[in-house]
């Protein structure tokens, strides 16, 4: 199975699930409540009762996101160049995002559980997560790319083969100057 059919496959399997989301029961009190003290104010409610009976299909589709983008950034590397090295970067970044997703959904379920939860950097442990995690993970993609960049992305016999092919619509050029296709390269 080529990767362009993998990255299909959890395009469907998104699909499915957001469409498994959208045809699930309405949790109680989904829109909130009347509030008991205040006249013309809603809450919430109970946050577990609400979220439970879709908390794991959410986590289900963050996962798969997560997997669709690194799926992505393999697919925008080469074939050739897809190394034992890139899938092992590749592997490792996978592996921080979905711990980063991981720690936001159960810190959060866990929160709603006990009501109590706790601070980094005046953060509830949650949105810490949220706040300094998932950049994190995204940090790891962009270090694989500056860092492997010769050897995934633009190596040096792609360059030489762009250089060749640079060099041979140059003489086209010179050689039928009329020619509308082969416009003048810019500075």
């Amino acid at each position: 199975m080529r990767l362009i059919h993998i990255v299909l496959v959890v395009l469907l399997l998104i699909g499915g699930l957001i469409g498994w989301i959208l045809v699930s029961p309405e949790p109680p009190m989904s829109t909130g409540g009347p509030h008991p003290n205040i006249e013309g104010m809603n809450i919430g409610g109970d946050g577990l009762a609400r979220l439970g009976p879709i908390f794991s299909l959410g986590f289900a589709l963050q996962a798969l996101f997560v997997i669709l983008i690194h799926l992505l950034v393999a697919l925008s590397v080469a074939e050739r160049n897809r190394t034992s090295g890139f899938w092992m970067s590749l592997a490792g970044a996978g592996l921080v995002s979905m711990w980063v997703c991981w720690k936001i959904f159960s810190s959060y379920a866990d929160f709603l559980e006990t009501g109590v939860t706790g601070y980094f950097l005046g953060f509830p442990i949650a949105s810490a997560w949220m706040m300094f995690g998932i950049w994190l993970a995204g940090a790891l993609l962009a270090i694989i790319y500056v860092v492997g960049f010769r050897r995934f992305v633009f190596t040096l016999e792609d360059e030489a083969a762009y250089d060749l092919l640079e060099a041979e619509a140059e003489t086209r050029r010179a050689s039928s100057p009329e020619s509308p296709h082969l416009p003048e390269r810019s500075a």
